[in-house]
């Protein structure tokens, strides 16, 4: 069963990660791949530690409200992966607002740390629903 957390202001976007020293055209070094659970029965849900809102510029809020002059508020939903270390490992949008408020979430959700999903006590990785909620007033 999936759940779905709902968040006031934020989004998040795979980005790939390079290790130290390592130009970006060099993969990073193949790692095991992580198992990826749902919360629910024996996993325990992540708890948000430190949530980043996105950023909104006046001109971007200017813009996006002479584009959609009735709609002042609305919501991004994301699909993401919280790693065993409590990290966002990928997002990716389910439900768009627009795609410049879908790119401001996606860049604030990937700042968020968790207290990682436990299974039996133990840190796992999880997939599980965001919703970032956007009010837009100039």
């Amino acid at each position: 069963m999936k759940k779905k957390l709902t968040v006031i202001l934020a989004m998040a976007v795979s980005i790939p990660s390079y290790a130290a020293g390592q130009s970006q055209h060099e993969p990073a070094p193949q790692q095991k791949p992580q198992k990826v659970y749902h919360i629910g029965a024996d996993v325990k849900a992540p708890r948000v530690i430190t949530s980043v809102q996105p950023i909104v510029d006046e001109q971007l809020t200017k813009q996006l409200n002479t584009e959609r002059k009735s709609e002042k508020t609305g919501s991004t939903t994301l699909r993401i992966v919280v790693g065993e270390d409590g990290t966002v490992r990928t997002a990716r949008v389910l439900q768009s607002f627009t795609r410049a408020l879908d790119a401001k979430a996606i860049d604030a959700v990937r700042q968020w740390k968790f207290e990682p999903a436990t299974r039996k006590g133990v840190p796992v990785a999880v997939e599980l629903e965001v919703e970032v909620d956007f009010h837009l007033y100039n």
